[in-house]
């Protein structure tokens, strides 16, 4: 057995293999091959399924009069479109957070209520989308992983890092885990490896910056098991003390 292969079952034994989770959203290629659902037009505008009128692809809120109807996105629209702009690795999050917070109140399901199950139905739709789009963005790990995907780039369940040094680094740091007992020891991995999530954001965002998806993809699963390490950290709690009722 190669010590890649031993590695990753030690890692995967220890429930530290942080497998990629389900696909989110669909490739920009199926995207640009989709055609538009129901009642919406393609390329410059959609239309609102309540009035009729010819909106803006990226409306959330028919403008027209008094309407006010939430409006399904179109199928080529991607998180970037509405949350920031322009697909990008490089985001301002808390802007991001902001544009998110704005378009929750403006489509917010409470808002639909008396109007009718259709629009209330619009609203949960257009909110559940908006909330996915989001937490996939403000994660730097699933972030790479959407942007690859829009390029139709998919990292499997199966994939891992073919590289003994990078496996064994990321065993130590989970046998660091396990062995800490108290909040200073884990502080100090946290610490650590906040500053790898940072370089390896960076080398993404060169990467991506020079259209370089196939070291994007690499990077981005280096990525996802600095952010294994991190729930890890963030959920960690001291292991509870059992006392035996046989010893005095």
């Amino acid at each position: 057995m190669s010590r890649v292969t031993l590695l990753t079952a030690q890692l995967l034994r220890r429930g530290r293999l942080l497998l990629s989770p389900p696909a989110i959203g669909a490739s920009f290629a199926s995207q640009a091959q989709s055609k538009p659902a129901s009642g919406q037009a393609s390329g410059k505008g959609k239309q609102c399924w309540k009035c009729k009128a010819i909106l803006p692809v990226h409306a959330l809120i028919c403008t027209n009069g008094k309407c006010g109807a939430v409006v399904p996105l179109s199928d080529h629209v991607n998180y970037f479109d509405v949350l920031v702009g322009t697909p990008t690795f490089d985001i301002d999050v808390q802007d991001v957070r902001k544009r998110f917070l704005r378009a929750q109140q403006q489509t917010h399901p409470d808002n639909f209520s008396v109007l009718g199950e259709m629009d209330r139905r619009m609203a949960e739709t257009q909110s559940s989308w908006l909330n996915r789009a989001y937490n996939t963005l403000k994660n730097p790990y699933e972030r790479a992983k959407y942007m690859l995907e829009l390029q139709g780039i998919y990292i499997s369940e199966e994939e891992s890092i073919q590289e003994p040094e990078f496996l064994e680094q990321v065993f130590e740091i989970n046998e660091a885990l396990d062995d800490a007992v108290d909040k200073k020891a884990v502080k100090a991995i946290k610490v650590d490896n906040d500053e790898r999530i940072k370089h390896v954001s960076s080398q993404l965002s060169e990467a991506f910056e020079q259209s370089d998806l196939m070291e994007a993809r690499i990077l981005t699963i280096k990525l996802r098991y600095w952010d294994n390490v991190k729930d890890i950290v963030d959920n960690w709690a001291p292991t509870p003390v059992v006392n035996n009722p046989h010893t005095g």
